[in-house]
């Protein structure tokens, strides 16, 4: 049974969950600053989107009106190079974005408790759980319900940016980009400090073409609300960010928060407090919009055989993957509790990036190999434009992973064997005839 019976996701619905899957504001690059110096954040706000953001943007383009089927990486890569990479593709992005939906609960109530106290313990915990199942509520009502929810939250996201830009712009007194790199640091550690924060920000815009077949006109709203959203990104994150370290300046005392503080300073308390609940709202949203995507690779992956048929249980009502959906919100409440932010971001980085090697490879050899499927978007400038597009991008992935670090190359290792070992492990237990058939949806 296939999804979206209820009313469809229009053009604009598509816009805001994916401002709120990639950004849903500038919260969060402030440990940039103070990491790696004012120019070395500005420079990396500017260069990222052209290496990183937009290959991913142009490549999901094509792929996503070329197949616009539920499951998203999954269903391209394994269109491309068949059941085992496919499968890889697809668990290695869920599992990154499952660890990143636990930190959005996490950061959600470690932000209310900046202006709620007592919050810690199990009120912390209490709070997470109640944050993610109101969000799993919300998301097996369908796209509708979650698109509706997304342009509250990109509202109450956005809307303090723009005054502190104005307020930091008539202020403005000294040169934003200096010192370019943190004098206490060479180029390479701080350039590397804050490199993978911004690559964080700048991820997710594959992830929404998990939610093809749920979206009017897939073939013209994908590539037409990535327009429109990539754009609005980049200047959402470099405007604010300039126009605070030209006004309040204080670059050392940047880290997580800081654009609270720097309103604060330009606007008062009020403008301050609505900073903070923006804040605090973001990761709300950024994590209504992940649970949607997530959940249609599962669902996907289920009914291709590759994981339990259970998972492709529909709503009755809404036609929403709810089994997969509630699977994904159970997951994401046992990462979410007795865990910190940083602790939970640990793999991301190389989970993300191996699926995206996959991703674009896949796009580059469906060129090849079939030539036959329709395109209403194609990345531009023909086999140079593609090549262009794509192997800087997949060099990128791999300094990612040779920057993370001995901390991180166990965990990360774990994370991408964890595909082949579920993958073997699962097709094993079918033989023996271990599945549960669908269930029928509530």
């Amino acid at each position: 049974m296939g999804l979206g019976r209820e009313r469809k996701a229009s053009l604009w619905q598509l816009v805001f969950l994916m401002y709120t899957i990639s950004a849903a504001g500038a919260y969060g690059l402030e440990g940039i600053v103070g990491e790696s110096g004012p120019g070395l954040t500005l420079l990396l706000l500017l260069a990222l989107p052209f290496l990183w953001s937009v290959p991913i943007s142009l490549a999901s383009a094509e792929l996503a009106t070329m197949l616009p089927q539920e499951g998203g990486i999954y269903r391209w890569v394994r269109e491309a190079f068949g059941d085992f990479w496919g499968f890889q593709a697809g668990w290695w992005n869920l599992g990154a974005n499952t660890v990143n939906n636990a930190a959005y609960a996490v950061l959600f109530t470690d932000y209310l408790g900046r202006y709620v106290p007592g919050i810690e313990g199990w009120r912390h915990t209490a709070i997470c759980l109640v944050v993610i199942w109101a969000l799993v509520y919300a998301n097996v009502r369908g796209i509708r319900t979650a698109g509706w929810l997304s342009l509250l939250f990109t509202f109450l996201c956005f809307a303090p940016f723009p005054i502190l830009s104005l307020l930091g712009a008539l202020h403005w007194r000294s040169n934003p980009f200096l010192p370019i790199v943190h004098p206490d640091k060479g180029i390479s550690e701080a350039l590397r400090a804050g490199f993978f924060i911004a690559l964080w920000l700048y991820s997710g815009y594959e992830q929404l073409g998990a939610v093809a077949e749920e979206v009017e006109d897939p073939r013209r709203a994908y590539p037409t609300a990535l327009l429109i959203v990539v754009p609005w990104v980049v200047l959402g994150y470099i405007v604010p960010t300039a126009c605070a370290l030209g006004s309040v300046g204080s670059w050392k005392e940047w880290g997580e928060g800081y654009f609270t503080t720097a309103a604060t300073l330009l606007g008062g308390p009020a403008l301050g407090l609505l900073m903070l609940v923006g804040a605090t709202v973001s990761n709300a949203a950024l994590l209504n919009s992940t649970l949607l995507a997530t959940s249609r690779i599962p669902f996907s992956m289920a009914r291709g055989g590759f994981l339990p048929r259970a998972l492709a249980a529909t709503h009755r009502r809404h036609g929403t993957p709810w089994a997969s959906i509630v699977a994904g919100g159970v997951v994401c409440s046992l990462l979410s509790v007795g865990h910190g932010f940083a602790g939970l971001i640990t793999i991301y980085a190389w989970l993300l990036v191996a699926s995206y090697v996959l991703l674009y490879l896949a796009l580059m050899r469906l060129r090849r190999t079939r030539p036959d499927l329709p395109r209403p978007y194609r990345v531009p400038g023909g086999r140079a434009g593609l090549l262009l597009v794509c192997l800087p991008a997949i060099a990128l992935c791999l300094v990612t992973i040779a920057w993370g670090g001995k901390e991180k190359a166990l965990a990360g290792t774990i994370g991408l064997v964890s595909g082949p070992a579920v993958f073997l492990l699962y097709r094993l237990a079918r033989r023996f005839g271990f599945d549960a058939p669908v269930r029928p949806g509530p």
